[in-house]
C-alpha cells in the first residue's frame, strides 16, 4: 500500500482550516462633533481631565479652603502677587474711602446723615483697630484672595460721638457649617437657606479659642440672623451660594514665575560661587600631588594667573538668562493683572512696555474695572449700611423727617490718567456743552463736590483778606483781558487756556 494511502488512514480526512466564531475586527462609527473640542485627544486629554461639569458649589464645597490657603501664601511669599493686590486695594479704596453726599429736599436730613456716616466711617470697628478705608481694603482683599467678606452689624461705643451704629469684619473662612448639621440639605457654606426662596435664614460663624497669638479651632458657633450679617461675593453662575478668589486662575502663574526667578538665580549664583579648580592635562601629574596641596588652594583675586606644570585652570562659565527672558517674564506677568483688569504697567509699575496710546487705552479698561468692584462694594455694603442703619440712627436722634425720595451719592478715588491734560480738557467741554454737571466733572476726577465748594470758598476768602488777586477761572474758554481803560472785555484769539486751578464758573 502506497504510504501516502497509509498516512491518510491514520490522520482521518483532509483537515481544513476553523471557521472564525468572533469578529476580528469592528468597523467604528466616525465619533465627529459639531464642536471640535468635545472630543479630546491625546495630547490635551490630561489637560480636560478636570472638566466635570458639575455645579460651582459642589467644586467649592471641598476646594475653596485649599484655594483660601493658596492666595494666602502666594500673598506672603510672592512680592509680583502681593504687589497686584496691595496696589489693586488702594486704586479701589483710594486714601480715605469714599465720600457720601445726600441728596433731598431736606437740607437738615442731608446734613445729619452725612455727618453720622462720618463719624462711623471714621470707627466702625467696636475694637477700635482700624478705620473704614482700612477696613474696607481688608473687604477688597477678601474678594480677591477669599473669594468673600463678610461683615456683622453691632453697636460701637464712641467718644465724641452719639452716633453708636457699626460693624465688625470677619474673616470668610470662620463662615463654617457645624458638624451636627453636616446632613442638612438647607445647610451648606455656614449658612442655612430658605426652602422656596433659597434666602439666607441664619449664619454659623465658628469662635475660635484665643490662646495669646494663636487661635485654636473649636466646636463652639454664633448663630446670627441674617438681617445683620454682609456676606458679599461676586457670583459667577445662578445659584451659586458662595464665592471664590478672584486670583483663583494665576495661581499657577505666580508660582512658575517664581520658581523661574529662583532657578534663574540659583544658577547665576553657583556659577560665581564655584572658585577654579584644577585639572591634571596628563594622568602622570596625579600619581604625586606633592607639592600640590590636598585640600583647598588659597589666592587672592586674581593672583592665580598660572598653573604648575602639567595643570590648568578649570572654572564653571556662568551662564545668564537669554534675551528672551525678560519679555517672557512680563508676558507671564500680564497674566497676574489679567482677572482685574490690570494692565501690564500697573503689575510691573513701570511704563516701559508700554507707549502712549496703549497706555491710554489699559488705563480706561482698568478704570472701568475698578468702577464695577467700587459699585459692587456700593450697593452690597455701603447704602445697606448707610439706609439699614445710619439713617434711622440719624432720624431718632434729631427727630427728623426721612424724605420719601432721597440719594446717595458716593464720590470714589479715580486711578491716574496716562494723559491727565486731554482727561481734563475734555471734562471742561462736557461741562460747558451742558453735557454733564460740575458735580459730576468733580466725581470724574474723584474729587467731592461740596468739598470743592468750600475749598474754593476758603481759598477766595483768604486771597480777599491777603488783599491778593482771585484765582484764575475759565468762563466758557473766554479769557478775561483788562484794557488800557480797565474795562474788562472777552478775548477769543487765545482760545481755551489752562488755569492755575480747576475750576468751573
Amino acid at each position: 500500500m502506497p504510504i501516502w494511502k497509509a498516512i491518510k488512514g491514520i490522520f482521518g480526512k483532509k483537515a481544513t482550516p476553523q471557521q472564525a466564531t468572533e469578529k476580528v475586527y469592528e468597523v467604528v462609527p466616525y465619533d465627529g462633533s459639531r464642536f471640535g473640542a468635545v472630543v479630546p485627544h491625546r495630547i490635551n486629554r490630561e489637560h480636560w481631565q478636570g472638566a466635570h461639569g458639575q455645579s460651582i458649589n459642589n467644586d467649592l464645597q471641598l476646594q475653596l479652603p485649599s484655594l483660601q490657603a493658596r492666595c494666602a501664601f502666594e500673598y506672603g511669599s510672592n512680592p509680583d502677587f502681593e504687589g497686584v493686590v496691595n496696589t489693586y486695594k488702594d486704586d479701589v479704596v483710594g486714601r480715605e474711602g469714599p465720600n457720601l453726599q445726600v441728596i433731598s429736599d431736606n437740607p437738615r436730613f442731608n446734613d445729619a446723615v452725612e455727618a453720622g456716616w462720618r463719624d462711623v466711617f471714621a470707627d466702625p470697628d467696636p475694637s477700635h483697630r482700624y478705620g473704614g478705608a482700612e477696613d474696607m481694603r481688608t473687604w477688597v482683599q477678601g474678594l480677591m484672595l477669599a473669594g468673600s467678606y463678610v461683615n456683622i452689624g453691632t453697636n460701637v461705643e464712641r467718644t465724641g460721638t452719639r452716633m453708636r451704629y457699626g460693624w465688625r469684619s470677619v474673616h470668610a473662612r470662620r463662615l463654617v457649617t457645624p458638624a451636627e448639621y453636616a446632613g442638612d440639605p438647607y445647610i451648606a457654606f455656614g449658612c442655612k437657606y430658605d426652602k422656596i426662596t433659597g434666602a439666607a435664614i441664619e449664619y454659623y460663624i465658628s469662635k475660635p479659642q484665643q490662646v495669646g497669638g494663636f487661635s485654636i479651632q473649636t466646636s463652639d458657633f454664633d448663630v446670627v440672623n441674617a438681617a445683620a450679617v454682609q456676606r458679599c461675593y461676586i457670583p459667577v453662575e445662578p445659584e451659586q451660594l458662595t464665592g471664590y478668589p478672584m486670583m483663583t486662575s494665576t495661581l499657577d502663574t505666580a508660582a512658575d514665575i517664581r520658581d523661574l526667578d529662583k532657578f534663574v538665580l540659583e544658577s547665576i549664583k553657583n556659577s560665581a560661587a564655584n572658585s577654579p579648580n584644577l585639572q591634571a592635562m596628563d594622568p602622570k601629574s596625579v600619581v604625586d600631588p606633592d607639592p600640590i596641596p590636598t585640600t583647598t588652594l588659597r589666592y587672592e583675586p586674581g593672583e592665580a594667573s598660572v598653573a604648575p606644570l602639567g595643570w590648568s585652570w578649570q572654572a564653571v562659565e556662568s551662564v545668564h538668562p537669554t534675551s528672551q527672558y525678560i519679555p517672557f517674564k512680563h508676558e507671564k506677568a500680564a497674566e497676574l493683572g489679567r482677572p482685574i483688569h490690570m494692565p501690564l504697567l500697573v503689575v510691573l509699575l513701570t511704563a516701559a512696555e508700554a507707549n502712549f496710546s496703549s497706555a491710554q487705552y489699559e488705563g480706561a479698561v482698568y478704570s472701568d474695572g475698578i468702577a464695577g468692584t467700587q459699585g459692587f462694594i456700593e450697593r452690597r455694603s455701603l447704602i445697606p449700611f448707610v439706609t439699614n442703619g445710619v439713617i434711622p440712627e440719624v432720624a431718632l436722634r434729631h427727630r427728623l423727617r426721612i424724605p420719601k425720595n432721597f440719594e446717595l451719592v458716593w464720590t470714589w478715588n479715580v486711578p491716574a490718567h496716562a494723559n491727565i491734560e486731554k482727561f481734563v480738557k475734555a471734562i471742561r467741554s462736557m461741562v460747558e456743552d451742558g453735557i454733564i454737571a460740575p458735580s459730576m466733572a468733580s466725581a470724574m476726577v474723584g474729587q467731592d463736590w461740596e468739598k470743592v465748594v468750600a475749598a474754593r470758598k476758603k481759598c477766595m476768602e483768604d486771597l480777599e483778606k491777603a488783599g491778593l488777586p482771585p484765582a484764575p477761572v475759565n468762563n466758557g474758554g473766554q479769557v478775561v483781558k483788562e484794557d488800557d481803560d480797565d474795562e474788562k472785555k472777552p478775548n477769543n484769539s487765545e482760545g481755551r487756556t489752562s488755569a492755575s486751578r480747576f475750576s468751573f464758573a
